[in-house]
């Protein structure tokens, strides 16, 4: 897996949300990716968006236009929200945020060892 289509699963998820009327997963990737990136300009976007396809394309686009600690921040913030309804999924994408963490953690280390 990489980011591009662990933002697609994620997103997918949840747009399949049984509450399609309102939901509220929907609401709050929109929060966490607004409160992160607020320049994102996520409402006049979808305004002109029509059909759902164009709306999950847009969020995956999103997350991924995040840098990669603040995309980890926001996975970690919608797994613990649909951890109850998606397990299975949810611990395959917290699998993934944590591998992708640990490698850019070392990357970091030993860019940091080699300056000192």
């Amino acid at each position: 897996m990489d980011w591009s289509s662990a933002c697609r699963d994620l997103v997918d998820i949840i747009f399949a949300c049984p509450f399609k009327k309102h939901n509220i997963f929907r609401d709050r990737l929109h929060q966490y990716i607004t409160e992160i990136y607020p320049d994102a300009l996520i409402d006049s976007y979808l305004n002109q968006v029509s059909e759902e396809e164009g709306e999950i394309t847009f969020y995956a686009s999103a997350l991924l236009a995040l840098q990669e600690r603040h995309r980890i921040k926001v996975f970690r913030s919608c797994i613990k929200d649909l951890s109850t309804f998606y397990p299975d999924e949810m611990m395959k994408l917290e699998k993934f945020v944590e591998e992708a963490e640990q490698k850019s953690l070392s990357y970091f280390k030993s860019r940091k060892e080699r300056i000192d």
